[in-house]
């Protein structure tokens, strides 16, 4: 069954087939990427699950976070924003190069202490 957000249609089983198996846990996986933490997201508790599940197993996580619009929140992407171990950067247009720099500086020092 799909859901609606906004004027858009989320497939979630068709999501969840993708997206779960790629969320687990795994030694072979430096970093994840994660594009978006959202509000279609979100019609799939699975989802949540399994990003906390990886939070919580101190992986390296890149990901975008939903911004709030129009007074709209998204609870997962408020509740990770809030968690100590996270870092946000936030990113327009106008902080595009500083932002950029950031994060490289944020995935160097993860790495950083592997190398040595």
């Amino acid at each position: 069954p799909k859901q609606k957000t906004g004027e858009y249609f989320v497939d979630v089983r068709s999501f969840e087939d993708v997206a779960l198996p790629l969320l687990e846990p795994s030694d072979a996986v430096d970093v994840y990427c994660i594009d978006e933490v959202g509000r279609m997201e979100l019609h799939s508790p699975a989802f949540r699950a399994a990003v906390l599940r990886l939070l919580a197993a101190k992986k390296p996580i890149v990901g975008a976070l939903a911004a709030p619009i129009y007074g709209h929140r998204v609870p997962l992407a408020d509740e990770i924003s809030r968690r100590r171990d996270v870092s946000v950067v936030p990113l327009k247009t106008s902080t595009r190069k500083v932002a950029s720099s950031t994060k490289l500086a944020l995935l160097e020092s993860i790495f950083e202490p592997q190398r040595q």
